[in-house]
């Protein structure tokens, strides 16, 4: 039903001011469907628009002009008239006849369709098909909702070539695993997004009758995509065991149209439809099409074939009208009492039949093909080269020599060699925070400082009286702001010492000094980018930004990791190190980065749903 409320809201309205658009049909996975008028002449038509994401993309532009050119060129009763086709400004749009019966899915939930009617429809749809096929057109997206009637009840078959215009040849899916199409009624080799022929449409007339003559459909499954897996690995359910009622010739014809291999399956929608003819008057008499009120037309062989049939009919019971809940309506049409609600099968939901997305949040950019669904990108290989890589970097923060002892004495200055006139190499030293220390080896002076750094930062500094047997230092505050390897250099009275400075390694709990909280705290906040930056992957989406977030933030981690080891360990802080260290870890977040979003995106496409 048209709603009043829409009208005139689209920008199609302003493309197109030939026509008044009155408001919005229905939308699916193919794109929006509007009710208009022409002002000129009167004639009520329905527009389809292609989502405008879509109509941006040269390729599907290009399928759309190529596709329309030949559908217009369709020219059958059972066919879906295309009056007029429309590229302008951007917005793709097919002008159609106004269809105003409604679907055979409406027909289907509503009133019920009897067994034999559920066959005269597939009848009809397969005149058009077959028509559609002979002039080079498939369809590759049959289903009740694109299966709709006239105002005079005729059946017409709408939305040809559409799959074609949005996905090309492949079957596609968007980025969040939602099919592009609908799951329910596709083929095997359509769903593993191999080439598709005339079988596929073939295997879609199947699903539906099937559907209509048990109210369910062959697979059930939780997800759309484990709807497309379960038809590619295992066989359709026999009809004549889902519904006992439906004549066992009617029940052979849809079990053959599902044969899960192309060449088990009928090779035309010609052949399914003599076929399933041939059936019904086998199974309710030469006259059976007749008593359905339903049209065959503008198909000589299957006409002839839904009068004719091998072997007399046998007469069923299966002409009580099923509903789309399995059952039959209240009020049936030969009295016979409703079946009991607990015995109802359930029918799938809209959303599960048909996983059609909002196309109009969608970019071309966000569909992938099929086969990436079926075979998502395996995170097993990523996530082994970032453990590699960490085990690496734990290795090489591992490797340096054991902490020196410590002491309460130092050196500094230098010792002369008479013979050389030399200043000999000053080694390292270690010196006991914890206490105070002594400092000989200095000239005369007043007052020593003793200033603190590593890798060239400054630590702090503190002071102490010179005497004749050198200087008693407290460490005060250095012994929390120092830690491991660091720098000491002397003056005196303010004027710096030659050479009076030299390495020495403070030892005191590492862990309790100002450096090591400083360390642990950007640790902590490169976890917590890792995190956040592994956030922006959810999707399963290659973002730049978060790739280089976890370079960032992995390779902070490896230096502060690098300097906890070297600390713990009372060793340098060695520069060479911490980059080679920065770099092994940095190339292992974004290993496990990349990991990540193939698991998150192989869970989306395996479940089928937006999250």
């Amino acid at each position: 039903m048209v709603d009043p409320s829409v009208a005139g809201r689209t920008a199609l309205g302003r493309v197109l001011p030939e026509y008044e658009i009155l408001g919005e049909l229905g939308r699916g996975a193919m794109g929006v469907v509007l009710a208009a008028k022409h002002r000129s002449l009167g004639r009520p038509v329905a527009i389809k628009e292609l989502p405008l994401a879509f109509a941006a993309d040269e390729k599907v532009r290009q399928r759309f002009m190529q596709e329309a050119q030949t559908v217009a060129a369709l020219n059958h009763p059972h066919v879906v008239v295309v009056h007029d086709f429309i590229d302008r400004n951007g917005h793709l749009a097919l002008i159609m006849e106004h269809l105003g019966g409604g679907t055979v899915w409406d027909r289907f939930t509503s009133i019920g369709v009897t067994a034999p009617t559920a066959c005269a429809l597939l009848l009809s749809t397969a005149a058009g098909l077959d028509h559609a096929h002979r002039n080079g057109v498939l369809h590759r997206d049959v289903k009740p909702e694109n299966l709709m009637f006239a105002t005079d009840g005729q059946l017409k078959v709408t939305d040809f070539g559409m799959a074609k215009v949005m996905c090309g040849e492949q079957t596609m899916a968007t980025a969040d695993g939602v099919v592009l199409g609908t799951p329910a009624y596709m083929a095997p080799e359509q769903a593993e997004g191999k080439p598709v022929g005339p079988q596929a449409d073939v295997y879609a007339c199947g699903t539906l009758l099937f559907e209509l003559l048990s109210g369910r459909l062959p697979f059930q499954a939780p997800s759309a995509v484990a709807m497309l897996i379960a038809r590619v690995k295992d066989d359709a359910p026999r009809l004549s065991e889902q519904a006992p009622t439906v004549p066992p010739a009617v029940a052979e014809v849809a079990e053959i149209a599902l044969a899960r291999s192309v060449v088990e399956r009928y090779l035309a929608v010609e052949d399914f439809a003599v076929a399933l003819g041939q059936a019904a008057v086998e199974s309710w008499g030469p006259d059976w099409l007749t008593a359905t009120g339903v049209t065959v037309v503008g198909s000589e062989v299957i006409e002839r074939a839904s009068r004719t049939s091998m072997r007399p009919g046998r007469g069923s019971q299966s002409d009580v009208p099923l509903r789309g809940d399995g059952v039959a309506p209240s009020t049936m049409l030969d009295g016979t009492p409703k079946v009991a609600k607990e015995h109802r099968p359930t029918l799938p939901s809209y959303s599960e039949r048909t996983s059609a997305p909002d196309l109009t949040s969608i970019a071309p950019g966000e569909v992938v093909d099929i086969a990436q669904v079926n075979k998502p990108p395996n995170p097993v290989v990523a996530w082994a080269v970032a453990l590699a890589l960490a085990l690496a970097a734990v290795g090489a923060m591992a490797v340096g020599p054991s902490s020196p002892v410590a002491s309460s004495e130092m050196t500094i200055g230098q010792t002369v060699d008479a013979d050389a006139g030399s200043g000999s190499e000053m080694e390292p030293g270690t010196i006991d925070f914890t206490q105070p220390f002594t400092v000989t080896g200095l000239g005369p002076g007043s007052r020593l400082r003793l200033a603190a750094s590593t890798l060239g930062i400054p630590l702090g500094f503190t002071e102490a009286e010179l005497s004749e047997g050198g200087a008693v230092v407290d460490p005060a505050y250095l012994r929390w702001t120092t830690t491991g390897a660091i720098e000491l250099a002397a003056t005196i009275d303010g004027e710096p010492q030659p050479r009076a400075s030299i390495t020495v390694v403070p030892i005191h709990p590492w862990y309790l000094s100002a450096p090591v909280v400083a360390i642990v705290l950007v640790a902590l906040w490169a976890l917590a980018s890792l995190q956040s930056n592994l956030f922006g992957l959810r999707r399963g989406r290659v973002k730049i930004g978060a790739f280089i977030g976890l370079t960032t933030s992995g390779g902070l981690l490896g230096v502060t990791s690098g300097w906890l080891s070297s600390l713990a360990r009372g060793l340098p802080l060695s520069l060479p190190l911490s980059i080679f260290c920065a770099g092994l870890v940095a190339a292992a977040a974004v290993a496990y980065g990349e990991g990540y979003r193939r698991f998150r995106r192989r869970s989306r496409l395996r479940s089928g749903y937006r999250r």
